[in-house]
């Protein structure tokens, strides 16, 4: 009889005998035990020294009584559990089995795992790999550099589990205590350390206490060093985008070198070195190492800052800067001159002084304001970048200088002035019109004349001269009626040549054109002439006195009498041969 099991456990046969000649039959009832007497497996754990991890390994009763199963634990003591567990009938209870080294590096053992009644055994290989082991705590200590040193206690466990003494060593230079401690027993024991932090900021370590065989305890350390009490307090003054020098002496009171750090509270207004290097006290005989930099304020209006020097060695010193930016006098730009009519123009150059694209606004203001302007209104700068500002001046009457300040600036970075004068001049001669064709023939030129007042300005357009007398040279415009009052507007013959009267809107201009139909080979020449007596600004004050005339009181505005303002335009026609056509024997000129 023979039995192929599928798994462990029990199984239940009956057996039939029967003769050859059928007259004996017998019944067997057999029970066959299928079990495992040893099996081999391996667990592995990974956490960090000191720190417990557990592992259940299940354990299965399928019988009807109770299962008894006994652990036995070889190799390293980092692996604990019970002795034995037992486990009611067809019920799974786990076996705990804990994992908690002592040191880091690599912990081997094995677990056998025995059930007595049917003698089977389960044998485990367990590998524990130990990290270096976690913080027991992180230590946090505020304090002031240069300042009172700070006295922090901290309890040390026995994590040797007999009298030891701990080698003590921490990373922070700013923290100091004894080198060594000694434990008893398995109360923890309380170390005294001392901070005194020299410069400012977050300062992280570590606290590690060492016993022998490897084992240690440490603690992270972070140290929150608030600023030391200022050296000093400087005073300083500057105007607006100008500069002025601040000079520190710095003492070197060690025998070697020594470089500091050099931090600005404001690194747009406080330009200066990022490094002080200090020669050997013994090179300088104690006299000091001149720090300079210098206070260039963007904005108007008091303010507080600080310059800071920090070295490792040295710590940190700093002072106060009480700052106090003052309103920069407007520069002056050089005087400008222009005709009624024209433009004159100069440049200004502005700059970024930022690390980061800034937009610039260009304004004028002042009496004279509406004479002056300032292109581009808008000027985007790159970092650190620059660029023009063209600042026109087109007069608007004559009769004195018209002053004005121009203002770029932005919010950011503070603005720039200049003041600037322009003086109006009459005008002088234009630039002429040639017109030039055929005998016969019309040809047309055409200039323009621009309004230059702040107000309507009625235009009276002549042209006078020899062309224009005998009508080869003539203005062009739209016939209108004959004027009839001052104020209308129209086409009269006066004297010799023509007069033509046209109200302009301020700043728009009038088409001027003049057509040339010469009668015989010759150069004719006249004048235009464009008259205006200079309007009234209704925008400015007027002061008015009383007159008698014969029939009442009238009002006129008093001081000088408007000026009278002429453009002159020089007007020159050329009449050329035309082609000859001969036609039966006579000849003919035509364009």
């Amino acid at each position: 009889l023979g039995l192929k099991p599928v798994g462990t456990g029990i199984y239940p046969a009956r057996v039939l005998l029967t003769s050859t000649n059928g007259l004996d039959t017998r019944v067997v009832d057999l029970e066959l035990t299928a079990q495992t007497m040893t099996q081999q497996f391996e667990l592995l754990f990974e956490c960090a020294t000191r720190q417990a991890i557990t592992q259940e390994v299940p354990l299965v009763n399928t019988g009807d009584s109770y299962m008894a199963v006994t652990a036995t634990l070889g190799g390293a003591k980092a692996f604990s559990g019970p002795r034995e567990v037992s486990v009611p009938p067809g019920a799974t209870v786990p076996y705990a089995l804990t994992f908690k080294p002592p040191t880091p590096g690599e912990h081997r053992g094995t677990l056998e795992l025995s059930i007595p009644s049917t003698g089977e055994r389960n044998t485990y290989n367990l590998l524990g790999k130990a990290a270096e082991p976690v913080a027991e705590a992180h230590v946090v200590v505020e304090a002031q550099a240069r300042g009172k040193p700070v006295t922090r206690s901290i309890a040390v466990p026995n994590i040797v589990g007999q009298p030891c003494e701990y080698q003590v060593m921490c990373d922070l230079s700013c923290v100091a205590g004894a080198e060594t401690i000694k434990v008893t027993g398995s109360q923890a024991t309380t170390y005294k350390l001392t901070v005194a932090p020299m410069r400012s900021g977050v300062l992280c370590g570590t606290l590690t206490f060492k016993a022998g065989e490897g084992q240690s305890v440490w603690y992270s350390i972070e140290v929150r060093a608030s600023e030391p009490p200022e050296v000093g307090v400087i005073k300083v003054e500057a105007a607006v985008h100008r500069a002025t020098a601040i000079n520190i002496p710095v003492v070197n009171p060690l025998d070697h070198e020594v470089t500091l750090t050099c931090h600005y509270s404001d690194p747009i207004a406080l330009l200066g070195p990022t490094t002080l290097t200090l020669p050997p006290k013994s090179e300088t005989q104690g006299a000091p190492t001149q720090l300079e930099f210098y206070y260039a304020p963007l904005e108007f209006g008091p303010a507080q800052g600080s310059v800071s020097l920090i070295s490792d060695e040295l710590g940190e010193f700093w002072y106060q800067l009480d700052m106090n930016a003052l309103p920069a006098a407007p520069r002056m730009l050089p005087p400008m001159n222009a005709e009624l009519g024209a433009r004159a123009k100069t440049t200004v150059v502005v700059s970024n002084p930022m690390d980061r694209p800034v937009t610039l606004t260009a304004s004028v203001s002042g009496p004279g304001a509406r004479a002056f302007g300032a292109t581009p209104s808008m000027i985007p700068l790159g970092p650190y970048g620059e660029a023009e500002v063209e600042v026109w001046y087109r007069p608007v009457g004559l009769g004195g200088t018209d002053a004005a300040r121009v203002v770029v600036g932005a919010r950011d970075v503070g603005s720039w002035e200049w003041d600037v004068l322009g003086t109006p001049e009459s005008p002088s001669l234009q630039e002429g019109l040639s017109l030039a064709t055929a005998v016969g023939t019309t040809s047309q030129a055409v200039t323009h004349w621009r309004n230059p007042f702040p107000a309507p300005a009625l235009a009276r357009i002549t042209l006078t001269g020899s062309g224009a007398d005998t009508g080869e040279l003539a203005l062009a415009l739209q016939q209108q009626q004959q004027r009839s009052s001052a104020s209308g507007t129209g086409t009269a013959q006066q004297g010799s040549g023509t007069v033509v009267e046209r109200l302009v809107s301020p700043g728009a201009s009038l088409t001027l054109p003049v057509v040339f139909c010469p009668r015989q080979l010759h150069a004719a020449s006249a004048e235009l002439a464009v008259t205006v007596v200079e309007p009234v600004d209704p925008s400015q004050p007027q002061s008015y006195v009383a007159e008698e005339e014969d029939d009442g009181t009238l009002e006129r505005a008093s001081g000088p009498a408007p000026a009278t303002v002429v453009w002159r335009y020089p007007v020159t026609g050329v009449a050329e041969a035309g082609q000859v056509v001969v036609t039966r024997g006579s000849t003919a000129t035509g364009g």
